[in-house]
């Protein structure tokens, strides 16, 4: 390109992405640190930022003065200020982690399960089943003091440790009773009147534009729902203390395939008695190889092998060969699993036992 003498020069705006320590420390993974950041990013340039920051400095304010009240201490589902709508693909875009739109509302999912991002429905209009995000900073920031750190801008006046045996982490975590709470009020929200249905949904936040929400993302969110959980499945099911590294490969696999087929392999492996994620693994892995991108299809395969079997038993006298393809290794007999371990599960084990001796040490 040619640039003629005397010609001003105009740079265009380039996207920047900011990886900070002390979420990357939060949440075990550079990426959520991205995406938790950007939602910070913007709840501070909202039209009602200042709000927003306000009712959070008042919840740490509260919190510093040992306020044990959980209805003063817990965001407003309704009447808090700050919410964002925000499409996966432009998160994925602006953030330039670029993954698909399903690993990123995977992604969205992981920091509302650890209560950083608080989760709820349009209240203002019923029919509205779009997903609206809130930072909890004061979970943010509780969580970052026992690490050793502290969020930018929001000072956290001295808490005692004796505060937080007795009430942070008692019953689990205040986020998980916000969390609560917010699916109550959402239900209560679907079951009102249609009062206030011709008021706006909050608009997308963009950096350029308003995009209007339409009938395409109601779709998108509502395969977003957070029913059925890998995440809350693998811990309720005996698969243990799920970790960073463990959740990393979940959000790989929910990208990859879907979020119903790591479920499908979860419920098989606890069916077949092979709690271990590595098992989940295999069976994820045959099922990409032979292009499986469905429950219905995955029901289909394994239904297909069952009646290979029942031809193979009932024929097996006459001596006649009966074609059949190969069993995958995971579809056979699982009672030596634990004593046929993997390579990569052990790796597995090390890399969360590496992590909890690390939190024990913090």
């Amino acid at each position: 390109m040619e640039i003629e003498r005397g010609a001003d020069i105009v740079s265009s705006k380039t996207k920047k992405v900011i990886i900070k320590e002390e979420l990357v420390e939060l949440t075990g993974d550079f990426k959520l640190a991205i995406v938790l950041n950007q939602m910070i990013y913007w709840s501070e340039r909202k039209e009602d930022a200042e709000v927003f920051i306000k009712e959070e400095m008042a919840r740490l304010q509260k919190y510093s003065d040992d306020v044990k009240n959980i209805e003063e201490l817990s965001v407003n589902i309704l009447e808090s200020s700050g919410w964002i709508y925000k499409k996966a693909e432009d998160l994925s875009v602006e953030t330039m982690i670029n993954v698909k739109p399903k690993a990123m509302r995977e992604y969205l999912k992981v920091l509302v399960a650890n209560g950083w991002l608080d989760e709820r429905r349009n209240p203002k209009l019923k029919m509205d089943r779009t997903l609206q995000y809130r930072v909890n900073i004061l979970k943010i920031q509780l969580d970052l003091y026992n690490l050793g750190y502290s969020l930018e801008g929001y000072p956290l006046p001295v808490v005692f440790s004796e505060k937080e045996n007795t009430y942070f982490l008692k019953d689990n975590t205040i986020s998980e009773k916000e969390n609560s709470k917010g699916v109550k009020e959402n239900r209560k929200v679907e079951k009102e009147s249609g009062k206030g249905e011709k008021e706006r949904a909050i608009p997308e936040i963009t950096s350029e534009t308003t995009t209007e929400i339409t009938s395409d993302n109601f779709e998108e969110e509502k395969e977003s729902q957070p029913e059925d959980n890998p995440f809350n499945f693998y811990e309720q099911n005996g698969f243990g203390t799920i970790g960073s590294h463990i959740s990393q490969k979940i959000m790989h696999w929910c990208g990859d395939l879907n979020t119903e087929l790591v479920l499908k392999a979860m419920e098989i492996a606890v069916e077949r008695g092979a709690k271990s994620f590595a098992y989940v693994e295999s069976i994820l892995r045959n099922w990409a190889d032979k292009n499986i991108y469905s429950v219905q299809q995955a029901d289909a395969f394994i239904q297909k092998y069952k009646e290979q079997q029942t031809k193979q038993r009932t024929s097996g006298n006459n001596r006649k060969h009966v074609r059949t393809e190969k069993i995958p290794e995971w579809f056979g007999n699982t009672q030596n699993i634990e004593a046929a371990m993997s390579i990569e599960e052990e790796k597995v084990l090390l890399l969360d036992l590496q992590e909890e001796i690390k939190n024990l040490r913090s």
